[in-house]
């Protein structure tokens, strides 16, 4: 190279220097800006203050309703941890665990459209309904069927289609409290159950405190089952802690799954489960098990429509019910059976052979669980 020639390229270099420093300072200055941005757009999983405030409210009226309901259970029979799951639920969530509850198992979502319809048809003053999705098709025609005849004979029927809020949220209307007399039924069959709400009008995760909880309470059996499992942290180490120290747990799920990226986060989580020692069993294809519950030792169980997911613990409404009772449990854990039966047992040595590229994009896909 001449001198002439590298006096050029020196001039050339410092005069792109001052650009490329250029370069780096606003892009210091303005990439947290659009971090900023992003986060306001998707990582905020609360509603805003005055839809908070509503929650508080309803909560005030449903703790002034359901006072001394607690009254009648079998809180003698009750394991010693579960008084603090109790106080737990009714602190977060406002609602009592109550005894006198019947309880009753439905085989499939057919049956339990079935039983909703019936119910519908035996109203005589009015029908609330609220869902996530409401669709019109063959296996839902005799629901819709049903609103319609309530509609005909004078029964009042309100609908809500939505997945983030609630219907005092949507309207601003309470809708009627019921002030008829609580008759307390002390039959020593009956279930004790407890109800809990949870979602981003409430001040805290309230179903993953509640999950969190009841697994790190186990001292026998833990059993899952989850379509969209893509635990939080504290739930995570919750379980596989609790198969370290000696606890059996199962993970019922689908070998197949409907949301790509969630189906792939969810993946990526095997591996440390078998690990640790928890059974991870995948229902056979083409079913996709989309059942939501898991039973405690003995005589503990919850179902509800709350996966086990981050969106489900911060962003979507939910709601579970608690059940304490031996006899339900054994019913539920026959249900568990079944599935069993229906799936393949996920052994560690041959999740480990599995190809390369899938573990690459089951990690990928983790990576954005917290938007899912």
């Amino acid at each position: 190279m001449s001198a002439r020639e590298r006096g050029s390229w020196r001039h050339c270099s410092a005069n792109r220097r001052p650009s490329a420093a250029i370069a780096w300072v606003l892009a210091i200055i303005f990439i947290p800006f659009l971090g900023v941005l992003v986060f306001l757009l998707v990582g905020v999983g609360r509603l805003p203050a005055r839809r908070r405030e509503k929650q508080r409210e309803v909560n005030e009226l449903i703790l002034a309703r359901t006072d001394g309901l607690d009254q009648v259970s079998h809180r003698d029979e009750w394991p010693p941890w579960l008084t603090s799951a109790v106080r737990l639920n009714r602190n977060l969530g406002a609602l009592p665990m109550v005894g006198g509850n019947r309880v009753e198992l439905l085989p499939d979502y057919e049956a339990s459209i079935t039983r909703m319809a019936a119910a519908v048809d035996e109203a005589t003053e009015f029908v609330h309904v609220q869902f996530y999705i409401l669709v019109l098709d063959s296996v839902t025609q005799p629901f819709f069927d049903a609103l319609g005849r309530a509609v005909q004979r004078g029964v009042v029927v309100n609908v809500l289609s939505d997945y983030l809020a609630d219907w005092f949220s949507e309207t601003d209307e309470v809708l009627p409290l019921d002030t008829s007399p609580v008759v307390l039924d002390p039959a020593p069959d009956l279930l004790d159950a407890q109800v809990l709400p949870s979602g981003p009008s409430f001040d805290n995760d309230n179903n993953l405190k509640l999950y969190a909880l009841l697994i790190q309470k186990a001292e026998h059996r833990v059993s899952i089952t989850s379509p969209y499992f893509v635990p939080e942290e504290s739930t995570m180490l919750a379980i596989v802690t609790a198969a370290s120290r000696g606890v059996q747990v199962e993970l019922f799920a689908s070998a197949i799954g409907d949301q790509a990226l969630v189906y792939h986060a969810q993946r990526s989580y095997y591996e440390e489960l078998l690990r640790a020692g928890v059974s991870v069993y995948l229902y056979k294809e083409p079913t996709v098990l989309h059942a939501k519950h898991f039973t405690i030792d003995d005589d503990v169980s919850v179902a509800g429509s709350s996966n086990m997911d981050i969106r489900s613990f911060s962003l979507n409404m939910e709601v579970s019910v608690l059940v304490h009772g031996a006899e339900f449990v054994q019913r539920m854990r026959a249900v568990q059976d079944g599935y069993r039966a229906d799936s393949r047992k996920l052994e560690l040595t041959d999740w480990l052979d599995r190809p390369a590229g899938a573990r690459v994009y089951d990690n990928l896909a983790r990576l954005t669980s917290s938007l899912q």
